[in-house]
Protein backbone atom coordinates (compact mmCIF):
# COMPACT_ATOMS: atom_id res chain seq x y z
CA UNK A 1 0.00 0.00 0.00
CA UNK A 2 3.07 2.54 0.89
CA UNK A 3 4.37 1.64 -2.37
CA UNK A 4 1.53 2.57 -4.46
CA UNK A 5 0.79 5.75 -2.53
CA UNK A 6 3.85 6.98 -3.36
CA UNK A 7 3.50 6.32 -6.91
CA UNK A 8 -0.02 8.18 -6.66
CA UNK A 9 1.72 10.88 -4.90
CA UNK A 10 4.43 10.90 -7.67
CA UNK A 11 1.81 11.13 -10.31
CA UNK A 12 -0.78 13.30 -9.50
CA UNK A 13 1.07 16.52 -10.63
CA UNK A 14 1.81 15.22 -13.47
CA UNK A 15 -1.11 16.72 -15.83
CA UNK A 16 -0.38 20.18 -14.75
CA UNK A 17 3.60 19.38 -15.28
CA UNK A 18 3.29 18.12 -18.62
CA UNK A 19 0.82 20.79 -19.88
CA UNK A 20 3.34 24.12 -18.54
CA UNK A 21 6.17 22.22 -19.97
CA UNK A 22 4.22 22.24 -23.00
CA UNK A 23 3.29 25.46 -23.11
CA UNK A 24 7.01 26.14 -22.20
CA UNK A 25 7.98 25.01 -25.69
CA UNK A 26 4.90 26.02 -27.95
CA UNK A 27 3.84 29.26 -26.18
CA UNK A 28 5.12 30.88 -29.54
CA UNK A 29 3.41 28.51 -31.63
CA UNK A 30 1.36 30.36 -34.15
CA UNK A 31 -0.88 27.17 -34.91
CA UNK A 32 -2.45 27.36 -30.97
CA UNK A 33 -1.17 30.77 -30.74
CA UNK A 34 -4.85 32.36 -28.76
CA UNK A 35 -4.47 29.63 -26.11
CA UNK A 36 -0.76 30.23 -25.42
CA UNK A 37 -0.87 34.07 -25.61
CA UNK A 38 -3.80 33.64 -23.20
CA UNK A 39 -1.67 31.69 -20.92
CA UNK A 40 1.39 34.30 -21.49
CA UNK A 41 -0.44 36.90 -20.49
CA UNK A 42 -2.09 35.91 -17.82
CA UNK A 43 0.36 33.47 -15.42
CA UNK A 44 -1.77 34.31 -12.35
CA UNK A 45 -5.20 33.04 -13.32
CA UNK A 46 -3.55 30.13 -15.56
CA UNK A 47 -1.49 28.93 -12.04
CA UNK A 48 -5.26 28.86 -10.11
CA UNK A 49 -7.05 27.14 -13.26
CA UNK A 50 -4.19 24.16 -13.11
CA UNK A 51 -4.30 24.27 -9.23
CA UNK A 52 -8.47 24.00 -8.90
CA UNK A 53 -8.17 21.10 -12.02
CA UNK A 54 -5.35 19.25 -10.62
CA UNK A 55 -5.41 19.54 -7.14
CA UNK A 56 -9.17 20.56 -6.39
CA UNK A 57 -11.04 18.00 -8.70
CA UNK A 58 -7.78 15.55 -9.23
CA UNK A 59 -7.33 15.05 -5.89
CA UNK A 60 -11.02 14.68 -4.74
CA UNK A 61 -11.46 12.12 -7.42
CA UNK A 62 -7.95 10.18 -6.01
CA UNK A 63 -9.33 10.27 -2.38
CA UNK A 64 -13.36 9.15 -2.99
CA UNK A 65 -10.92 6.03 -5.15
CA UNK A 66 -9.06 5.40 -1.79
CA UNK A 67 -11.84 6.89 0.67
CA UNK A 68 -8.79 8.74 2.44
CA UNK A 69 -7.73 12.13 1.96
CA UNK A 70 -4.00 12.06 3.14
CA UNK A 71 -2.38 12.94 -0.50
CA UNK A 72 -3.24 17.17 0.53
CA UNK A 73 -1.80 17.21 3.84
CA UNK A 74 1.31 16.29 1.85
CA UNK A 75 1.15 18.23 -1.17
CA UNK A 76 0.83 21.16 0.97
CA UNK A 77 4.43 20.80 1.19
CA UNK A 78 5.22 20.67 -2.36
CA UNK A 79 2.77 23.24 -4.27
CA UNK A 80 4.57 26.36 -2.61
CA UNK A 81 8.20 24.77 -4.56
CA UNK A 82 6.27 24.02 -7.40
CA UNK A 83 4.71 27.39 -7.80
CA UNK A 84 8.08 29.24 -6.98
CA UNK A 85 9.20 27.77 -10.08
CA UNK A 86 6.45 27.94 -12.25
CA UNK A 87 6.29 31.59 -11.84
CA UNK A 88 10.43 31.76 -12.14
CA UNK A 89 10.69 29.98 -14.95
CA UNK A 90 7.40 31.47 -16.86
CA UNK A 91 8.32 33.64 -20.06
CA UNK A 92 7.17 37.06 -18.79
CA UNK A 93 8.78 36.29 -15.86
CA UNK A 94 11.10 39.18 -14.83
CA UNK A 95 12.42 39.68 -11.32
CA UNK A 96 15.47 40.68 -9.22
CA UNK A 97 17.98 37.73 -9.34
CA UNK A 98 19.01 37.71 -5.94
CA UNK A 99 15.90 38.44 -4.44
CA UNK A 100 14.46 35.77 -6.47
CA UNK A 101 17.07 33.29 -5.39
CA UNK A 102 16.46 34.04 -1.84
CA UNK A 103 12.79 33.01 -2.34
CA UNK A 104 13.64 29.62 -3.43
CA UNK A 105 15.94 28.73 -0.91
CA UNK A 106 13.24 30.20 1.18
CA UNK A 107 10.82 28.03 -0.01
CA UNK A 108 12.68 24.99 -0.08
CA UNK A 109 13.75 25.19 2.99
CA UNK A 110 10.70 25.35 4.44
CA UNK A 111 8.94 22.65 2.54
CA UNK A 112 12.25 20.14 3.12
CA UNK A 113 11.15 20.74 7.18
CA UNK A 114 7.50 20.43 6.48
CA UNK A 115 7.95 17.18 4.87
CA UNK A 116 9.99 16.01 7.74
CA UNK A 117 7.94 16.88 9.60
CA UNK A 118 5.03 15.21 8.06
CA UNK A 119 6.97 11.74 7.33
CA UNK A 120 7.72 11.68 11.17
CA UNK A 121 4.08 12.13 12.15
CA UNK A 122 3.09 9.41 9.75
CA UNK A 123 6.27 7.14 11.24
CA UNK A 124 7.67 7.06 7.93
CA UNK A 125 4.85 5.88 5.63
CA UNK A 126 3.00 7.30 2.44
CA UNK A 127 -0.36 7.77 2.75
CA UNK A 128 -0.93 6.14 6.21
CA UNK A 129 -3.66 8.33 7.71
CA UNK A 130 -5.49 11.81 6.60
CA UNK A 131 -5.98 14.11 8.99
CA UNK A 132 -8.14 13.88 12.26
CA UNK A 133 -9.81 16.96 11.16
CA UNK A 134 -11.31 15.10 8.20
CA UNK A 135 -11.98 12.14 9.74
CA UNK A 136 -14.37 13.90 12.05
CA UNK A 137 -15.83 15.91 9.15
CA UNK A 138 -16.74 12.35 7.61
CA UNK A 139 -18.53 11.15 10.60
CA UNK A 140 -20.44 14.28 10.61
CA UNK A 141 -21.78 14.24 7.23
CA UNK A 142 -22.24 10.68 6.69
CA UNK A 143 -23.48 9.59 3.03
CA UNK A 144 -23.03 13.36 2.27
CA UNK A 145 -19.20 13.18 2.94
CA UNK A 146 -18.46 12.45 -0.71
CA UNK A 147 -19.77 15.54 -2.13
CA UNK A 148 -19.23 17.91 0.67
CA UNK A 149 -15.41 16.90 1.09
CA UNK A 150 -14.75 18.67 -2.55
CA UNK A 151 -15.82 21.74 -1.03
CA UNK A 152 -14.26 21.37 2.81
CA UNK A 153 -11.35 19.70 1.76
CA UNK A 154 -10.21 20.88 -1.25
CA UNK A 155 -11.68 23.55 -2.87
CA UNK A 156 -11.15 25.60 0.32
CA UNK A 157 -7.22 25.18 -0.11
CA UNK A 158 -7.97 27.70 -3.23
CA UNK A 159 -8.61 30.45 -1.25
CA UNK A 160 -6.68 29.58 1.41
CA UNK A 161 -3.12 29.66 -1.18
CA UNK A 162 -4.78 32.29 -3.31
CA UNK A 163 -2.41 34.77 -1.53
CA UNK A 164 0.67 32.70 -1.04
CA UNK A 165 0.56 32.43 -5.14
CA UNK A 166 -0.11 36.09 -5.81
CA UNK A 167 3.25 36.80 -3.63
CA UNK A 168 5.35 34.12 -5.10
CA UNK A 169 3.99 35.83 -8.28
CA UNK A 170 5.10 39.60 -7.31
CA UNK A 171 8.68 37.93 -6.63
CA UNK A 172 9.26 36.17 -9.42
CA UNK A 173 7.27 38.46 -11.95
CA UNK A 174 8.12 42.29 -10.96
CA UNK A 175 5.69 44.90 -11.41
CA UNK A 176 3.37 42.22 -13.09
CA UNK A 177 1.91 41.31 -9.37
CA UNK A 178 -2.07 39.98 -10.06
CA UNK A 179 -1.94 42.40 -13.47
CA UNK A 180 -1.53 41.19 -17.19
CA UNK A 181 2.17 40.38 -19.09
CA UNK A 182 2.68 42.19 -21.68
CA UNK A 183 3.93 40.45 -25.03
CA UNK A 184 8.13 40.77 -25.19
CA UNK A 185 9.04 44.10 -25.88
CA UNK A 186 5.61 45.82 -25.08
CA UNK A 187 5.84 46.03 -21.73
CA UNK A 188 5.70 50.04 -20.22
CA UNK A 189 8.28 51.31 -17.99
CA UNK A 190 6.87 51.02 -14.56
CA UNK A 191 6.71 53.99 -12.54
CA UNK A 192 8.26 54.65 -9.29
CA UNK A 193 4.62 54.56 -7.25
CA UNK A 194 4.47 50.90 -9.36
CA UNK A 195 8.14 49.64 -7.72
CA UNK A 196 7.69 51.43 -4.74
CA UNK A 197 3.97 49.47 -3.76
CA UNK A 198 5.02 46.39 -4.97
CA UNK A 199 8.29 46.80 -2.23
CA UNK A 200 5.87 47.54 0.49
CA UNK A 201 3.98 43.90 -0.53
CA UNK A 202 7.37 41.76 -0.79
CA UNK A 203 9.69 42.92 2.33
CA UNK A 204 7.23 41.74 4.90
CA UNK A 205 6.69 38.40 3.42
CA UNK A 206 10.79 38.70 2.32
CA UNK A 207 11.02 39.58 6.23
CA UNK A 208 8.50 36.75 7.66
CA UNK A 209 10.39 34.31 5.35
CA UNK A 210 13.74 35.24 6.81
CA UNK A 211 12.14 34.67 10.64
CA UNK A 212 10.97 31.31 9.67
CA UNK A 213 14.21 30.23 7.97
CA UNK A 214 15.78 30.92 11.02
CA UNK A 215 13.16 29.17 13.46
CA UNK A 216 14.10 26.03 11.50
CA UNK A 217 17.01 25.58 13.63
CA UNK A 218 15.65 26.10 16.69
Amino acid sequence: MALKNALIAFMAPLPSIIFYIYFLNHHQNHLLSPMWKWCYQHPLILANILFFLNINVGFWIISLLQSSNWMIDLYWTVIPVLLVHYFGSHPGAEYNYWRSRVVVVLVWVWAIRLTHNYFRREKWQWGAREDWRFTDMARQHGKNWWWVSFFGVYLIQQGTTHGFISEIQCFQMRNRCGTMAQEPGTAPAPSPSMESAGMMLQVPTLVAGIVSLVACFF
